[in-house]
């Protein structure tokens, strides 16, 4: 369970990070406690991600039906949760960074509350047809942005590597998600 004070110190540290202060890291409790209660974003993204399976789902392209649909999507949604963390064990056991895993980690599934929350609001509102192609492509552009600038920003201060290294590990997580989402949409 998460304390009051442990959930403001969090999103505090996130509000930091966002604002690209290293300080933000300090904020996150960088345990194996504290790495296990940072899944709660998960949990708290949880609603969205379903909303938005639902509202994807096109009898007419499926190969699943409904309910066998939405299972799926909602497990890919939890191996996205637990590949890259898993992933990272063995990088930073190989760039010598096994010590700096937490501090990476917790802070990594924090700022996904920042970044994923609205990159899912926005794919909610093109389900439901309410922005434009060209809208939708701009943010999907800039919410790539996003993503590579911060998870670059945080691999960066978190396992206190060389820039290079930082977005080749955003890159893999990058290269990961895709994958996965390539291999869902096949079943």
């Amino acid at each position: 369970m998460m304390s009051t004070g442990q959930l403001a110190s969090a999103l505090y540290g996130t509000w930091l990070i966002l604002k690209l202060d290293p300080r933000g890291l300090t904020y996150f409790e960088k345990t194996p406690g504290g790495f296990a209660r940072s899944f709660i974003v998960a949990a708290i993204l949880a609603p969205l991600q379903l909303t938005h399976s639902i509202l994807v789902f096109d009898p007419t392209r499926a190969r699943l039906a409904f309910l066998p649909f939405i299972v799926v999507q909602m497990l890919n949604y939890v191996l996205s949760w637990v590949t890259f963390p898993y992933v990272m064990l063995y990088v930073t056991e190989w760039i010598q960074r096994r010590e700096r895993y937490l501090w990476q980690m917790v802070a990594y599934n924090w700022m996904q509350l920042a970044i994923a929350t609205p990159i899912l609001i926005f794919a909610i509102m093109a389900d439901m047809h309410m922005l434009t192609a060209k809208l939708v492509a701009f943010l999907q552009l800039l919410a790539l942005g996003v993503f590579f600038t911060y998870q670059t920003f945080l691999a960066r201060i978190g396992l206190m590597v060389g820039l290079v290294t930082a977005f080749g590990i955003v890159l893999l997580d990058f290269l990961l998600s895709q994958l996965m989402a390539h291999i869902i949409a096949r079943i």
